[in-house]
């Protein structure tokens, strides 16, 4: 089982990014404290990354099913083995089961009878 600053540095590397382009794109996202140097303490360990930085750094890095990046328990994921081309056509698909309506979840409100 990888740790998780192991994935962070396999995913950044897999996008030929460097750590000085990760804290530019979160600069660019209004997190101006995030350095190359925080980075490089995510991935080498010294640091554990917060979880709404785990988020940004999944919009930076391109990932939509954060669950196949970065579950360490290597259960298959939805769109695990799935390419890009797969992974659109499944949201295009979810988005209209949502549109439809049909198969909205109901609220605890509505679950209650009094």
């Amino acid at each position: 089982m990888k740790r998780l600053s192991k994935y962070i540095t396999e995913l950044r590397q897999k996008r030929n990014m460097s750590q000085v382009e990760v804290a530019d794109a979160f600069n660019k996202r209004g997190y101006p404290k995030v350095t190359n140097q925080i980075v490089y303490s995510w991935e080498s360990d010294r640091v554990r990354i917060p979880s709404e930085h785990l988020l940004v750094l999944c919009d930076i890095l391109q990932i939509s099913d954060i669950r196949a990046a970065f579950d360490r328990t290597e259960v298959p994921s939805l769109l695990t083995e799935l390419n890009d081309e797969g992974i659109r056509m499944v949201k295009q698909y979810a988005d209209l089961l949502r549109i439809s309506g049909l198969y909205k979840k109901s609220s605890i409100l509505q679950k209650r009878t009094y």
